[in-house]
């Protein structure tokens, strides 16, 4: 979700597949790839990592890199914090082009002397030349897993739902992707095939799914076909049953619940202007299930694209992506979602790099945040600053303190 002259491209829809896909894990074949939350492809050269004026994060790490993938991007922690889920494109063979699409992976977080240095070789757990998105971590059951995904290479008719004009930042929504579920062999000390079972049975693009912290729903956007416009669903897991809890025109996605269960964040683009601003709601609840919203406030009402929300573990405050400083170097801001939701707080600078920075996460405990980033001196096969996941410990679990231009603490 970055927007002009920042190449995003996130393919993600909605079928109603209802049969098994099931082959071999493992790692992905060179120029087989697959497409989901999009990552810009170019930007500036950024500097060293001595030179990030970052005060909340220490200990930068690389966790990906372009002798391996084009480009990858939008990864969220095991609940242990040990594993991620991500998506990337495969580094292509010598003469030909990278995918079109996002594949989707796994892969265990390295070690040495008690810090993270890297990530142990990826697994791949998504159908070749199909396009994947947004994966997630069950709350409670190791190695299982969900994510969008077309479960086969997707038709390339979809319509794209959401658009800077005259630029390549967009979403599309292919018809053909749903979201499904597994759990992989090797995280659970097993080999054999990865076998996808689809979730969701609904027309229409189906995606950015995330499972409550109790497990029991998934919240996710779904496309309507007709009218090609995205609200948030409900999917309870026991029963099956679905249900619309936000609807309202104009593009509503990139859904997750707070530590708590208690509220939910998400992007919109609620005035259909093109423009993203992050939106939080209280959830209505019934005997401890979410049935619908209790209060929406909009924490953002800019002329930015706000977008890729996600909640610090207190609960207490988000951090999301935003084009605040330059549409050309989207940078991680955070907000306080405590208190008061109806005033507004003022956005704190967390990452300063040139080059992209943006869909932040946390670690179960706070200790890490990690991201995806144009920065330090990697390079695709093109020579263009790369795309890849970056992994930094917090120097503290408050919310930051924002400095005032005289280079004074001040409170919101």
């Amino acid at each position: 979700m970055r927007r002009t002259l920042l190449l995003l491209s996130l393919l993600i829809a909605g079928c109603s597949s209802t049969t098994d896909q099931v082959y071999s894990s493992g790692a992905l074949p060179l120029a087989i790839v697959s497409c989901a939350c999009v990552i810009p492809d170019s930007g500036p050269i950024g500097p060293t990592s001595t030179e990030w004026d970052e005060p909340f994060l220490a200990n930068h790490v690389q966790l990906t890199f372009a002798e391996s993938f084009h480009k990858a991007g939008e990864a969220y922690f095991s609940p242990d914090g040990k594993w991620i889920i991500f998506q990337a494109v495969a580094k292509p063979a010598e003469g030909e082009l990278p995918s079109e699409h996002y594949a989707m992976y796994v892969a265990e977080l390295k070690e040495h002397d008690g810090e993270i240095s890297g990530l142990n070789e990826p697994i791949l757990v998504s159908p070749p030349g199909s396009a994947n998105t947004c994966g997630w971590f069950h709350p409670h059951v190791h190695g299982r897993i969900l994510f969008g995904c077309t479960l086969v290479p997707p038709s390339g008719v979809d319509v794209p739902g959401y658009q800077r004009e005259q630029s390549k930042y967009r979403w599309a929504f292919p018809e053909e992707m749903t979201i499904v579920e597994t759990v992989v062999p090797q995280m659970v000390g097993q080999e054999g095939p990865v076998k996808l079972n689809p979730i969701v049975d609904m027309p229409g693009y189906c995606a950015e799914g995330s499972w409550s912290p109790d497990g029991k729903t998934i919240l996710y956007a779904r496309v309507e076909p007709a009218t090609q416009d995205a609200d948030l669903y409900l999917h309870d897991m026991k029963s099956g049953k679905q249900r619309r809890i936000v609807a309202a025109p104009g593009y509503d996605g990139g859904p997750f619940f707070s530590p708590d269960g208690k509220m939910i964040c998400y992007r919109s683009d609620r005035e259909g202007n093109n423009l993203l601003q992050i939106q939080v709601s209280k959830l209505k609840m019934n005997e401890g299930v979410p049935v619908g919203i209790d209060g929406e406030f909009a924490l953002t009402a800019d002329r930015h694209v706000n977008w890729a929300p996600f909640f610090h573990p207190s609960g207490k405050w988000l951090v999301y992506a935003t084009s605040r400083i330059s549409h050309r170097n989207y940078e991680v801001f955070a907000l306080s979602v405590d208190g008061d939701l109806s005033q507004r707080k003022t956005p704190v600078r967390i990452t300063n790099a040139t080059g992209f920075d943006g869909l932040p996460v946390f670690d179960p405990e706070g200790s890490m945040m990690m991201w995806t980033a144009q920065r330090g001196h990697d390079r695709n096969k093109e020579g263009r600053p790369s795309s890849q996941l970056w992994l930094a410990k917090t120097t503290g679990q408050s919310l930051p303190v924002p400095a005032t231009t005289d280079g004074k603490k001040t409170a919101d």
